[in-house]
């Protein structure tokens, strides 16, 4: 009795004199006449109205029995339908390339085993990214990575920094880096007030001299680092005031070939000025601790850094304009900033610095000095007093603002330390 056997649908197992063996031969050669060397017009989602006999597609919509992919020959009657099996193979017209059916979809069969060929849409010096629609083919993009390699084209970053090993949170950073560069050579002149540099960088080439203010950023690039650039041959000077806080309390310089950075704090309304290179201070360099905390007020704006000198840490002023608002910005890492050594006398009053202080205490008086700690000025911070005298004690007595076991007697190379508690307003011996 006559089946259609199941690899490429033809007839077979044929019975001497059975009805329909003609017809099942000729289509069979129809069939084979498809498939051996397989050609394709095209994919289509609906069959053409007009087709000549051996036209053949591959239909992308279902078909009545809901299946898609089929291959779809034109008898010059009607339309014969043939199942795809796994490892199918033929040449399609448009686009001009081979594909093979992986039990799926029909996707294109490599013809270049050697160099990696492209779209005929590739540009010349273009990013190379997979097309996500037909799998496993590059095509080009709008990012341009020239011979130079200098790269253009990125409308927008996004990245994650993590550093949950130091206990911070996550943060998530996008930013447009649309137009990198901005060259202004028009503006010119002293006293210049500017629009906000709405690029990451901005280079000045023209006339100007000095700057007194920049415009008000949008919301968008609050916070975001700004670099202004001495692209001239002579100084720009930018200007300390309203809208421009360069953290000296006095104008910046910016020598030739120079650049700052700063960015729009919107808490004060002002651009603050947070780096720079070879031109002038962009923050205030300090030598100890004690001139640390001797910076003038009017020099304490939000966001103003604090460079010492003695053990390279850098400051910053975070949310007000006090001592106590000082934060150290890489926190996570405590030293001891500096040694006071006391002069012999009867009481004496210390200065310690911030987070942590060692202080050698000695004393020339007979049955010591008086020793009275001042009130720190952050939570957490440390003071450590090394005994530095073997005949004459010093002693720090308990006292409102310290919490011990009694008077101690510091003898020599004794150390004694305490932490500072701020909800207790005292500092608290350690070991107590």
């Amino acid at each position: 009795m006559m089946i259609r056997w199941p690899n490429i649908g033809l007839w077979g197992n044929f019975s001497p004199c059975e009805e329909g063996v003609l017809a099942a031969i000729n289509q069979n050669f129809f069939i084979l006449d498809l498939l051996v060397q397989m050609g394709i017009e095209n994919f289509v989602a609906s069959l053409p109205a007009d087709p000549l006999e051996g036209d053949a597609y591959i239909l992308t919509a279902p078909d009545e029995g809901g299946e898609v992919n089929d291959i779809m020959v034109w008898d010059g009657n009607s339309w014969v339908e043939v199942d795809p099996k796994v490892g199918f193979m033929g040449f399609v017209k448009t686009p001009n390339q081979y594909y093979w059916f992986n039990g799926t979809n029909w996707v294109i069969l490599p013809t270049n085993l050697g160099d990696v060929v492209g779209p005929g849409s590739s540009v010349d010096n273009s990013v190379v990214r997979f097309d996500g629609v037909t799998g496993k083919v590059i095509q080009g993009s709008g990012v341009i990575i020239d011979d130079s390699n200098n790269i253009t084209g990125v409308q927008q970053i996004t990245s994650v920094v993590s550093d949950s090993g130091l206990g911070k949170s996550v943060i998530t950073r996008t930013d447009s880096l649309e137009g990198l560069l901005t060259v202004n050579s028009t503006a010119s002149g002293s006293a210049q007030a500017l629009a906000a540099p709405l690029t990451f960088a901005t280079r000045f080439t023209g006339a100007l001299v000095s700057i007194a203010s920049f415009g008000a950023a949008p919301t968008a690039l609050y916070g975001r680092v700004q670099i202004i650039i001495n692209g001239r041959a002579s100084t720009i000077t930018l200007t300390n005031g309203a809208s421009i806080v360069t953290g000296t309390g006095a104008d910046l310089v910016i020598k030739p070939g120079a650049a700052i950075w700063m960015y729009y704090d919107s808490t004060i309304t002002a651009w603050v000025v947070i780096g720079g290179s070879g031109g002038g201070s962009s923050g205030i360099v300090v030598a100890d601790n004690t001139a640390l905390l001797a910076i003038p007020t009017g020099d304490r704006a939000d966001g103003t850094r604090i460079y010492q000198v003695d053990e390279k840490l850098n400051w910053q002023y975070q949310g007000g304009i006090t001592n106590a608002d000082l934060v150290l910005l890489n926190n996570y890492h405590y030293v001891y900033p500096s040694a006071q050594s006391l002069a012999a006398a009867a009481a004496v009053s210390l200065t310690t610095g911030i987070f942590k202080s060692l202080i050698k205490v000695s004393s020339s008086v007979s049955g010591g000095s008086t020793i009275t700690l001042p009130s720190g000025r952050r939570n957490g911070e440390e003071l450590a007093l090394l005994g530095n005298s073997a005949a004459n004690t010093p002693t720090i007595q308990e006292a409102a603002n310290v919490i011990q076991n009694g008077d101690i007697s510091i003898q020599l190379n004794q150390l004694v330390e305490y932490v500072w508690i701020t909800s207790l307003t005292a500092w608290v011996k350690k070991g107590v």
